[in-house]
Formats: structure tokens, C-alpha cells, sequence
């Protein structure tokens, strides 16, 4: 204990020493000088740091773009199952807005609206609707649609200005029957059987194939008309038609008619069939 005491008094006075306090200073400032090993490594570790931050906020922004892609993606989609998009069906109608869609001649929807998710003639008179974002072929097309007068379905529309003569229409009527003037019918040339009911003031559907020559329609899962434009018939104009549906382009665009009658359309959709 003693020696200890002795060595303790004897440190203490070697610090207290003028002739040391200098140099006990000097080590002092050296264990704190910009020189030393601790404060050397502090900018490499700030700097660490800071790209750590950078690639945690780029990972993030990724991931956000994804998410955004991700939902943009299945708005597209919306209402088709994973089944119905790995067959090939896309939307024509995206049940919030009447983007892709223009009234017949012109560039934008005008009179047509959405309401609970369907396509709405909210003034009737406003015009002809056309899906004027693509035109189609060969497809298989899915439409439910209710109305409360006369309407129509135009298939492979090629002219606007002479839709009359140059798409084919598919009668829409809020009731049933079998002239050529009744829903389902091909319009004023073939009529539909006395099995295909329209539900009134409710929701029907008409699933149309159009490949090639041929061209069928059912109407809520019973077939309305099948032809085959190359058969002697089509050759020649029929009805009150103009030109020999023989001779029609087999490629056009879709459009909804504005008969002067509120109707409305909802789950568009199309399966382009491939050759």
C-alpha cells in the first residue's frame, strides 16, 4: 500500500513538473489532432453512411414505382380474372371513364357518361358512340347492355361517314322477338329465334364472334344468328343495304348506337382470335 501511495505522489508530481506539463499538453492534443486514426475514419464512415441513405431512398422509390405500375395494371384489367387475361380478353371499357371512346365523328365522348360502372347515353340524341382506339378483326366480343328503346351493336365498322352501309348491326329492343327488326337479330336481315328472351329492364348479353367470313351472335347464351358471307346470299345487296355484305372490310371498329333511347353498356370486353 505504501509503495503505491509513493508512486501515486511521485506521478503527480512529475505532471505538476513545468518541465513536463508541456509535454503531457502536446500528448493530450495528440490524441485529439485531426491527425489521429479516430478522426481520420469519421468522414469515411459519414460518407458510409450517406450512400446508405442513398440506396435505402432508391430501393424505396423502385419499390413505389412497382406498386404504382402494379396498380395501373390491374386498373386495366379490372373486372377480367387471371384466367380471362391469360386468354387474351382486354377491356374496352374501363368502368370509370369514357377514355378510349368518341362519338361517331368526332374526338371525345359527348352525351355519354358513367354511372355505377356503366356506359350511360345520359342524352339521348348526343350521337353514336365508337371505340376509336383500335379497330378489330377477327375477335370474340363479351357486352351487357340495358335499354329503354331502340339501340344497336356495329360490328367492323370501316367508314364513319356511311356506318350504315359499312358495319354490321346487331339489334338491340328492350323486348323480345323474331323479325328481323327484333333483339339479336342481324338488323333487317336475319331474325332471331323465339328462345332468345331479353330479360327486360335488366342486364343482357350478347357475345358476338366475328373470324373471317363467318359472324355469330348469341344473346344471353342462346344463338341469335350465325352466317357465312361467303355463301350466294351476300353476294348481292340485302335489305335496305347498299353494298353486298360479301364485299365489306373485315376490319373496322366497334360502335354503340344512340337510337334516341337511354341504354346503357357495361363489361366490354374483346378477345382478338388469331389466324
Amino acid at each position: 500500500k505504501e509503495t503505491g501511495e509513493r508512486r501515486r505522489k511521485q506521478w503527480t508530481k512529475h505532471v505538476r513538473s513545468p518541465k513536463n506539463q508541456g509535454t503531457v499538453m502536446n500528448t493530450n492534443r495528440l490524441h485529439h489532432s485531426p491527425a489521429s486514426p479516430l478522426d481520420t475514419k469519421t468522414p469515411a464512415r459519414s460518407h458510409l453512411r450517406s450512400r446508405t441513405r442513398l440506396a435505402r431512398t432508391g430501393a424505396l422509390a423502385l419499390t413505389a414505382l412497382l406498386i404504382l405500375g402494379a396498380v395501373q395494371i390491374r386498373a386495366h384489367d379490372e373486372g377480367l380474372t387471371k384466367q380471362e387475361r391469360a386468354q387474351g380478353w382486354k377491356l374496352l371499357f374501363n368502368g370509370r371513364d369514357t377514355v378510349g371512346w368518341a362519338n361517331r365523328g368526332d374526338t371525345e365522348a359527348v352525351g355519354w357518361g358513367v354511372d355505377d360502372g356503366a356506359l350511360v347515353l345520359k342524352k339521348p340524341g348526343s350521337g353514336d358512340l365508337v371505340y376509336t382506339a383500335a379497330e378489330f378483326e377477327d375477335f370474340e366480343l363479351s357486352i351487357d347492355w340495358k335499354t329503354e328503346g331502340n339501340s344497336g351493336l356495329f360490328l367492323r365498322m370501316s367508314d364513319q361517314e356511311d356506318w350504315l352501309n359499312t358495319g354490321m348491326e346487331v339489334q338491340i329492343m328492350p323486348t323480345s322477338g323474331t323479325t328481323v327488326h327484333s333483339t339479336g337479330a342481324l338488323y333487317d336481315l336475319v331474325p332471331p329465334p323465339a328462345s332468345a328472351k331479353v330479360r327486360q329492364n335488366d342486364w343482357n348479353n350478347f357475345r358476338v364472334v366475328c373470324q373471317g367470313p363467318k359472324v355469330s351472335c348469341e344473346l344471353n347464351g342462346v344463338q341469335t344468328f350465325q352466317i357465312d358471307l361467303r355463301d350466294d346470299r351476300w353476294k348481292t345487296p340485302q335489305g335496305k343495304f347498299a353494298i353486298p355484305y360479301s364485299g365489306l372490310p373485315r376490319k373496322g371498329w366497334i360502335m354503340l348506337q344512340d337510337h334516341g333511347a337511354r341504354v346503357a353498356f357495361r363489361n366490354i370486353r374483346i378477345r382478338p382470335i388469331a389466324r
